[in-house]
C-alpha cells in the first residue's frame, strides 16, 4: 500500500520530467517534494525505493535522477 505523499511525488515527478528516460528539469527531486511539503529525507527514501524497483535511474545522485522506460504512467494506492 502505497502513503498519500508517495502517490503524490510520483505524480508531481512525472509531471516535471515527463514520461520520457533523460527529460531533465531544473529543480533537484528533493526539492519537488518539499514544494508539496515532503521532508528532503523522505523524498530521499522515495527515490531510492523507485530506484529499486528499476523505475527511476539516478547514476551518481538520486535527486537528479530520471524515469526508465518501463516506470508506469501514475502510482495507485
Amino acid at each position: 500500500m502505497r502513503k498519500p505523499d508517495e502517490i503524490a511525488l510520483y505524480s508531481l515527478l512525472r509531471e516535471r520530467h515527463g514520461h520520457k528516460a533523460y527529460q531533465h528539469t531544473d529543480k533537484f527531486a528533493t526539492d519537488i517534494g518539499e514544494e508539496i511539503g515532503i521532508h528532503p529525507k523522505r523524498t530521499y527514501g522515495l527515490l531510492v525505493k523507485l530506484s529499486d524497483k528499476g523505475w527511476w535511474n539516478y547514476g551518481v545522485s538520486v535527486r537528479t535522477g530520471f524515469f526508465e522506460p518501463g516506470a508506469p504512467d501514475a502510482l495507485t494506492p
